[in-house]
């Protein structure tokens, strides 16, 4: 066991450059995460999700959303007021494409999101640069809806992400309110038609049951691709970090105390195999961890194996595994990477369709398979020709 404790205070560019490579080593430009979403009538609290099949309601409804989403253009977000003299965030824009119905069980659409004033100009060689300040430059993400062939109230979506960004939660909130004033118009219409009836001393159309879709996304963990990281380790070390308030007026606090461990052999597999599985088995459930649990939880683990000593995990506030495989690539696996660990590398540049669905069908199988879901497989081929048109 080999342990080095610093006790000097760490410059915080240097532990956030020491964090940044560590959660960035493997990933690539272009990627994809996977979610399993439950869909709700009106309110989520005490309410059973609804049926998600490749013959719901619920599957009409998404295709319905998305075409009325395609043909209202562009939507934008704009942001909060900053605070303490901030910069101004820039307000994010999202495009809807229109969606295509690949087969019974699934349903691609193209999802455009970007920033106003990420670019300042867009050059091309021998030609005059054109300014983009008040433009918002957007990148395509490939977004899967995949339905179960049987009842279920459960159903994947698989979003392509670049740079480690997805529009997932844009996308779900532009549904759902779309899904709202979907419910208002009608129950508009309804009142309107029976108000008719009365007038007319007819008998009353009989009153409907309108609602607005709900939707709740928790990213899939899918346990063989963390063994397979694990499997391939060359070693790892398990970091914890204790912060205090910045002696130069920062909001971001400093680093006061750094104490590291380093794993070797069967601790790498046994202990990050075990925090890994616990931490992204909460998440799946939609849980919230603090980075007080997350620090308890691998001192534990590290006290069980004489790594650590009892009640030393409480003098520090962080903790993550940075796992190094034989390839020199490196994961953090921490409260707050499991979004990127769980995002699946696919190529540094744009993928064409088959490329990126041809990455994309064994894990969605294996997902699928862990979570009980009958998903059918996914054929990258028919996806290609399908966008063809």
């Amino acid at each position: 066991m080999k342990r080095v404790l610093d006790d000097a205070v760490v410059l915080v560019a240097s532990a956030a450059r020491l964090i940044v490579r560590y959660v960035c080593a493997m990933a690539r430009a272009h990627g994809f995460r996977v979610f399993v979403v439950q869909a709700f009538p009106n309110q989520r609290k005490g309410r059973d999700a609804l049926d998600a099949s490749d013959s719901s309601t619920v599957r009409g409804e998404v295709i319905e959303l998305l075409e009325a989403l395609f043909a209202q253009g562009t939507k934008t977000f704009a942001p909060r007021p900053p605070d303490n003299g901030e910069p101004e965030k820039p307000t994010v824009s999202v495009t809807v494409h229109e969606p295509v119905v690949v087969s019974q069980g699934m349903v691609h659409v193209a999802v455009a999101m970007g920033e106003s004033g990420s670019h300042r100009q867009a050059t091309r060689t021998a030609k005059k640069p054109k300014n983009l300040e008040k433009w918002s430059p957007e990148q395509d993400h490939s977004v899967a809806f995949l339905f179960p062939r049987d009842i279920e109230d459960r159903f994947l979506i698989v979003v392509q992400t670049i740079k480690r960004r997805d529009p997932l939660k844009r996308l779900l909130s532009l549904m759902t309110r779309e899904s709202y004033d979907r419910r208002k118009k009608a129950e508009a219409r309804e009142k309107l038609d029976r108000k008719k009836a009365r007038e007319r001393r007819e008998p009353l159309p009989a009153k409907q049951v309108h609602f607005k879709l709900l939707f709740e996304a928790n990213q899939a963990a899918d346990n063989e691709y963390l063994d397979s990281i694990l499997s391939g380790a060359d070693s790892a070390t398990a970091t914890f970090k204790s912060t205090r308030a910045s002696s130069r007026g920062s909001n971001r606090p400093e680093v006061s105390r750094v104490l590291r461990i380093t794993l070797r052999d069967a601790d790498v597999q046994d202990v990050g195999r075990a925090i890994g599985r616990t931490w992204s088995a909460r998440r799946r459930r939609g849980e919230k961890m603090t980075q007080v649990e997350g620090v308890s939880e691998l001192a534990a683990l590290l006290y069980e194996r004489d790594l650590l000593d009892e009640d030393e995990g409480d003098r520090y506030e962080n903790a993550a595994i940075s796992v190094r495989s034989d390839a020199r690539d490196t994961t953090t696996i921490a409260v707050d990477t499991l979004r990127d660990v769980f995002t699946y590398p696919v190529s540094d540049g744009p993928p064409s369709t088959w490329f990126y669905y041809d990455r994309v069908a064994p894990r969605v199988a294996t997902i699928a398979r862990q979570e009980r879901l009958p998903i059918s497989t996914i054929d990258p081929r028919e996806v290609e020709e399908c966008l063809k048109g």
